[in-house]
């Protein structure tokens, strides 16, 4: 699910789905907070409600911690049913995406498509 807020469910449902696998891609906190200003500019220039204003930066970084938190805090919950990439790891280099595949038993689809553009892998 590529909905970040979903991810604060993530210790109850390694209890609820006992199968399951889990893979958390955590982006940069700077990364993020500089993504929703650029978003709250952007909405201003547009004519529109600044959602994100440079002052409403604690408010942003508490969302952030509201999604990272809780896994973090309980990474043994998961024992080996959890992986954490980052995102920029993620996006570049080939290792990274090696071990996403390993853990969900995927084959070896980083070798079957190297291909990038600006730094984002195309699968």
């Amino acid at each position: 699910m590529k909905c970040p807020d979903y991810s604060k469910y993530f210790p109850q449902l390694v209890i609820f789905i006992p199968h399951s696998q889990f893979v958390l891609i955590i982006r940069d906190a700077l990364d993020i907070v500089a993504s929703h200003i650029e978003v709250g500019e952007r909405q201003s220039s547009a004519g529109n409600i600044n959602e994100f204003p440079r002052e409403y930066i604690i408010h942003i970084t508490d969302r952030i911690n509201s999604i990272y938190f809780p896994i973090l805090k309980n990474k043994k919950l998961f024992g080996n049913r959890l992986i954490i990439v980052r995102y920029k790891k993620f996006v570049s280099e080939e290792k990274a995406i090696n071990q996403l595949f390993k853990l969900l038993q995927l084959p070896d689809l980083a070798k079957a498509s190297n291909e990038k553009y600006n730094g984002i892998r195309d699968f």
